[in-house]
């Protein structure tokens, strides 16, 4: 006959030598022959169950922006309580448009790009970003008659183009 003990019973039990993990941690299981004159020690080391990530999900699918912008995307992992991401990186397709650190997007130059976010090596979403054209507002010219050396039917067409 063999009895058998956890040294703690949160972390682990065991009925007729079959164990069961009851929480995380580190305990002893041991079994004593019945004179007493044998016992065999097992350490027990039960960790968190592992939830496989299946899937992500970003923040934004499309985002519009202008030169100079900035805008953190962010995503989720599903399931929600996925417990085993060991990697993530950012990408921009194109740099000359957006640039992106950690997430962090910065509209650098006008046209359109994809930023991506990539976590261990295989789950990948996507946002689709659009950076405006820079627009230059006019609000005032000044034109000084003393450099102005037009014909006189040149520089009505110059002057009806400017004040259109």
């Amino acid at each position: 006959r063999i009895t058998w003990s956890s040294d703690d019973k949160n972390i682990a039990t065991v009925n007729d030598g079959i164990v069961k993990a009851t929480g995380q941690g580190t305990t002893k299981i041991r079994a004593v022959s019945a004179d007493g004159g044998y016992e065999a020690v097992c350490v027990v080391n039960v960790s968190a169950k592992i939830e496989a990530i299946t899937g992500i999900e970003i923040s934004k699918s499309e985002l519009t922006m202008d030169v100079g912008d900035t805008y953190l995307l962010t995503y989720k992992v599903r399931p929600e309580d996925a417990n085993n991401l060991t990697e993530e990186v950012w990408e921009s397709e194109d740099t000359d448009v957006v640039t992106v650190d950690g997430g962090k997007v910065k509209a650098v130059g006008p046209g359109t790009t994809y930023v991506s976010v990539k976590v261990n090596g295989k789950f990948t979403a996507k946002c689709k970003i659009s950076v405006n054209t820079p627009v230059i507002n006019v609000t005032d010219v000044v034109l000084s008659v003393h450099l102005l050396h037009f014909q006189r039917e040149a520089a009505e067409k110059y002057l009806h183009r400017l004040c259109r």
